[in-house]
């Protein structure tokens, strides 16, 4: 449910092209298939959000279509997450998908990376954290309190760089953070600043907001 394509970025974000599977294997027993994600909230999944709604196309669709060679001055397009050992995967759905439409809105003059650290640690409403939660609460978050930047782990990017250490991959030399154990990451604490040093931008100037998140008739 979470990977539906009812927001139209999204399926821009995950339609690159190519395959992510040969370039982003984990090893067999990761924790991911142990711990599915928890069942979205009946509220969020469709009443309040357009839920039910399709969209048909029938016709004039390409053959083919590579976002990042639509958009080449939008590098997050075709940019590769990686969580860790985290259940953050609506986070950096959210977070990746507003990083794309703000880049694409600005015919590519602007291309922040949204932090999908604020919405885990900050949105108490899109779920637990860590433990999983709900994408459409992230861009109910968006909507009414905006994101800030944030790159990924170790990135000195943006206002709330991601902490959790990334996942290795397999064949990965020098071997990486192992997620093969049971042992999940805490969710990080909820702060209201940019923690990031080497950022000189203020959190409250630093905010992005959307105006719409949702499909409606």
């Amino acid at each position: 449910m979470i990977f539906k394509c009812i927001f139209i970025s999204i399926f821009i974000t995950y339609a690159t092209g190519q395959s992510t599977k040969s370039n982003y294997q984990y090893n067999e027993d990761h924790r991911v298939k142990e711990f599915p994600e928890p069942a979205l909230n009946s509220k969020s999944d469709t009443n309040s959000y357009g839920g039910g709604n399709s969209v048909y196309f029938t016709s004039g669709l390409p053959i083919n279509f590579d976002s990042r060679k639509k958009w080449p001055n939008c590098p997050s397009i075709g940019h590769i997450y990686n969580q860790g050992n985290c259940r953050s995967s609506y986070a950096v759905a959210a977070a990746s998908a507003a990083s794309d439409r703000i880049c694409i809105q600005s015919n590519g003059t602007k291309n922040p990376i949204m932090s999908a650290q604020q919405i885990i640690s900050c949105c108490y409403l899109c779920g637990h954290g860590c433990d999983g939660g709900s994408l459409f609460e992230s861009w109910d978050y968006y909507r009414r309190h905006g994101f800030v930047s944030g790159g990924d782990y170790n990135s000195n990017q943006g206002c709330q760089p991601y902490t959790i250490p990334p996942c290795k991959l397999m064949n990965e030399k020098p071997p990486g953070h192992s997620c093969t154990t049971y042992h999940r990451e805490e969710t990080p604490i909820c702060e209201k600043k940019c923690y990031n040093p080497n950022y000189y931008t203020s959190f409250r100037t630093d905010i992005y907001k959307g105006k719409y998140y949702k499909l409606s008739p």
